[in-house]
C-alpha cells in the first residue's frame, strides 16, 4: 500500500481540481491476524474520517460522481 494521506496532501497543496478513484475489493481487507496483505478495516475507518474531515474534500460513490457529469449529446 502507498502512503494515502501523502498522495492526497500533494494533489491538495497543487491547487489543481483532481479527482481521486479508489477501487478496492473486499479481498483488501484482512479478517486474520498476521495477514501480510491488505487493510484492517479499522485503518480504513480512519483513512475515512482523515478524509470527511476536510473541507475541501468529498467522498463519494462512483455513481454519484459520474451523475455529475452526464454523457455529452
Amino acid at each position: 500500500m502507498f502512503d494515502i494521506p501523502a498522495n492526497v496532501n500533494a494533489l491538495r497543496a497543487s491547487g489543481l481540481d483532481c479527482v481521486v478513484i479508489g477501487v478496492m475489493h473486499h479481498y483488501h481487507f484482512m479478517e486474520e491476524p498476521g495477514t501480510k496483505v491488505g487493510w484492517r478495516h479499522t485503518g480504513f475507518d480512519a483513512l475515512l474520517a482523515w478524509l470527511t474531515g476536510k473541507n475541501d474534500i468529498q467522498v463519494m460513490a462512483l455513481a454519484r460522481l459520474a451523475s455529475k457529469f452526464p454523457p455529452p449529446k
